[in-house]
């Protein structure tokens, strides 16, 4: 019965036309803690589904998110902003592309130095993420 319920729920925000444009007002907003909250519930509703990765992982979002990480945002919005940018390239390989196409990969490579083990060990896993989508990305994030 539950399964039915997500997959209700899946099904209904993939045929969404106002998702994207929701989730990317949430993220522009001023109040940090909206914006960790919509990094949340945007790479949850990623990690679910393709379709819904390829609504959210838009250019312009994955640019301002990217900007959190590397600005060195607050740490639970930098960590937010890591979990939203490793479910985008784990789903996508377009998202991993576009990443590394938006320059994604000098700052997750500054975060891998962090003090932080959390943000740290992020960081890791957006960048293999992104290198498990192939050769050629395989290739830049290790030269990276």
């Amino acid at each position: 019965h539950e399964v039915d319920a997500s997959e209700k729920m899946i099904a209904a925000l993939e045929a969404s036309d106002t998702v994207g444009a929701n989730v990317t007002a949430l993220l522009m907003d001023p109040a940090p803690s909206v914006q960790r909250t919509a990094m949340i519930a945007m790479g949850r509703m990623c990690g679910q589904s393709l379709a819904l990765c390829q609504q959210l992982c838009t250019t312009e979002n994955l640019r301002l998110t990217l900007s959190r990480v590397a600005l060195g945002a607050a740490p639970s919005l930098l960590r937010a902003a890591l979990f939203l940018l490793y479910t985008c390239a784990s789903t996508s390989a377009e998202a991993a592309r576009e990443l590394v196409d938006l320059g994604a990969l000098a700052p997750l490579c500054e975060r891998v130095e962090a003090l932080d083990p959390a943000i740290k060990t992020d960081a890791v896993w957006c960048l293999a993420a992104i290198a498990r989508h192939g050769a050629p990305l395989a290739k830049e994030v290790v030269e990276s």
